[in-house]
């Protein structure tokens, strides 16, 4: 499998296709609008989103938009939920909703926007907590207060720049981090982007197999087109298609210093309802290892391990929407999942991810949804096969944390999360999940369970509060903990 993704994707990456020619910087991965555009797309309003490889460049969420309010009717009292947040959501992309109906003809001059989205996190917990998808950032027992702001701009519809500065106070020392921060520029058919971002790539919604929120975001060079193209002649069956790469260096203090992490992703639309996703990663290099050349470095895409030292893995994803009758308590139900192979030498080294939402549950007019997932990464005969290596003995990780899920190597996660929204300004949501290691016995496990609100309050002010109880068994330390995580932000 791995042959034929690479191949098809140097294909793709060969072919001119026209494009908009323009560019903008991405949507944070912990901004409120993918879970709000997900509402709306999962309702059946969009057809040619590609929800699983994230982040949306600012454009391509505006695209998305305009799609909606296209197949949506306004006057329909029963989606007055979906209304409300396509209104709301398209108040945050005014600008570039403009930009791309004039074909940028009338936004075409530069700017900056020096104050963007400010906020103040307060995190009280316990004790030190292992907090998944955070984009790395450890948090000390006690008070934790974050405070960031975001700083963008644009030169003419060629190129962006993005910056988010946090200060970071824990209990016991104070500094400030650049959380995020890049430059693109449009080449072409694609955006070429070279800094500091994020990325997700898979349907999952509490982790994903091969890349998530959970490590720190890389330093990285990635080619990305920001919105979806439709290959030529035969192949346009496969329907709109998202394309990443991306090649970083990671930290020096591991194991093998300064090892390489390159990727792609190959992402399809086939159907309004059917998504499927094509990855693979690939560390290589390093301190010690001797150095890959260009040649080198483009044959173990084929896959070759030139010197037997690359650490390799590759999987696919999918995510199926399923209308539902009428007789049904449902709107429609998505299942998704990832199976992905660490050094994958044959299927049963492969590990999934499976995941089922059930949407407008009990017909509520979209106030209601139960997402359930579940992901395995223990490995039969060889049980800490996954994330782990013979050589980059550090494993699958960036700066101490597992890159892909954050459930670990040799070890199982359920997960359950319930959302309502009481009306288009407030959500509340309930949430349960297990933890449990397979590689000891006793086996150590974590239970933990939540609730969440989202508030968006007057004068352009947004609340995020999340309360969560963890007690955990036959692990040291033992016993119980809890974490109150607040956010309060404003929109400028």
């Amino acid at each position: 499998m791995y042959k034929y993704q690479t191949r098809f994707l140097i294909l793709v990456m060969l072919i001119q296709l026209p494009c908009l020619g323009m560019v903008s910087t991405n949507v944070p991965l912990t901004h409120w609008s993918y879970d709000a555009i997900e509402t709306i797309s999962d309702a059946g309003f969009i057809h040619s989103d590609l929800l699983s490889t994230k982040p949306f460049s600012r454009l391509e969420m505006a695209r998305l938009l305009i799609e909606a309010r296209e197949n949506m009717d306004p006057n329909t009292g029963g989606d007055s939920l979906y209304v409300g947040l396509l209104e709301r959501l398209e108040v945050e992309f005014t600008y570039e909703r403009e930009r791309l109906s004039e074909g940028g003809n009338g936004h075409s001059g530069s700017f900056v926007k020096p104050l963007e989205d400010p906020y103040l996190r307060y995190v009280h917990t316990d004790k030190a907590p292992d907090y998944e998808n955070q984009q790395g950032d450890l948090y000390s027992s006690g008070s934790n207060v974050r405070a960031g702001l975001a700083t963008r701009g644009q030169i003419t519809n060629r190129a962006a720049f993005y910056l988010h500065p946090e200060y970071e106070s824990p209990s016991s020392q104070s500094s400030v981090e650049l959380i995020e921060g890049y430059g693109k520029v449009a080449v072409g058919p694609v955006a070429v982007e070279l800094g500091r971002d994020s990325m997700w790539w898979g349907p999952g919604g509490h982790g994903s197999m091969l890349m998530s929120t959970n490590a720190e975001p890389f330093t990285m060079l990635k080619i990305a087109n920001d919105q979806p193209i439709v290959l030529p002649g035969i192949l346009r069956f496969l329907g709109p298609m998202r394309g990443v790469f991306f090649l970083t260096e990671l930290e020096s203090n591991r194991t093998i210093p300064n090892a390489k992490l390159t990727g792609v992703r190959l992402d399809f639309k086939l159907t309004p309802n059917l998504e499927v996703g094509l990855n693979r990663t690939i560390m290589f290099g390093g301190q010690g290892n001797a150095p890959i050349g260009m040649k080198d470095y483009l044959q173990i895409f084929w896959p070759t391990n030139i010197q037997g030292e690359e650490n390799q893995l590759a999987g696919f994803d999918w995510s199926w929407r399923l209308p539902l009758p009428s007789y049904v308590p449902a709107r429609s139900v998505k299942l998704y999942g990832e199976w992905v192979g660490e050094d994958a030498a044959g299927f049963h080294q492969y590990r999934p991810l499976f995941g089922i939402k059930f949407i407008d549950l009990f017909r509520d007019g979209g106030k209601t949804d139960l997402r359930l997932e579940y992901v395995k990464t223990h490995v039969g005969r060889y049980p800490t096969t996954f994330y782990q290596h013979g050589i980059f003995t550090s494993g699958y990780t960036y700066e101490g944390r597992v890159i892909g899920h954050h459930v670990g190597t040799g070890a199982r996660d359920m997960f359950a999360h319930l959302t309502h929204w009481l009306n288009p300004t407030l959500r509340v949501g309930l949430s349960f999940d297990r933890w449990e290691s397979l590689l000891t016995s006793p086996r150590p496990q974590t239970d933990q369970t939540g609730m969440d609100l989202l508030w968006f309050g007057p004068k352009n002010m947004q609340v995020q509060a999340q309360y969560r109880y963890e007690f955990k068994q036959d692990q040291t330390p033992y016993g119980d903990n809890h974490i109150l995580d607040m956010r309060v932000g404003f929109r400028f």
